[in-house]
């Protein structure tokens, strides 16, 4: 709140979380959830889980109660589904918090049993990942590694595929 001049005093914040916090630079120390907590008007979680991670270690008092779960939603607008081709797509970080391992690990093991399916990759490597992951893709040939593309790229791919994976390591 450091970085908010007075002409925000009566500006109410709250964050919204979907992500565990004892991993983030600012929240890792339950001495610093405490201060933040007592800072903002509420925190809002998109599972019970990370709202547990929140309070971890800390005392539940009356600011516990300003901590709200408001699950992710669809609306379901669909009365027919589309005939989908045997395509598996992700699209997004290469990290290793998003689990981008732990996928090309079970692509590669499940791919070779359905050869007739196809996994493609869309996102940037991550500097920081140790582990070379086009060493990972090139180990199948139905195992396909996209690179950075435009949203309505990845999108065409997305209408087609049957399994949309989102793997993450919250």
């Amino acid at each position: 709140f450091k970085y908010f001049g007075k002409e925000y005093n009566n500006t109410k914040f709250i964050l919204y979380l979907h992500n565990d916090p004892r991993n983030m630079k600012s929240l890792k120390t339950e001495d610093k959830r405490k201060q933040l907590l007592k800072k903002v008007d509420a925190i809002i979680t998109v599972s019970n889980y990370i709202k547990s991670c929140y309070l971890s270690g800390l005392e539940i008092d009356s600011n516990s109660k300003k901590i709200f779960t408001i699950h992710n939603g669809i609306d379901r607008w669909l009365n027919k589904f589309p005939k989908k081709e045997k395509i598996i797509v992700f699209s997004g970080r290469l990290n290793d918090d998003k689990g981008i391992i732990e996928l090309l690990d079970s692509l590669n093991f499940v791919l070779p049993k359905y050869p007739d399916w196809k996994a493609f990759i869309f996102g940037r490597q991550d500097r920081n990942l140790s582990l070379n992951l086009i060493e990972k893709i090139n180990k199948n040939k139905n195992l396909v590694f996209m690179g950075e593309k435009p949203n309505y790229e990845v999108k065409k791919y997305l209408e087609r595929c049957s399994i949309c994976c989102v793997p993450s390591k919250w």
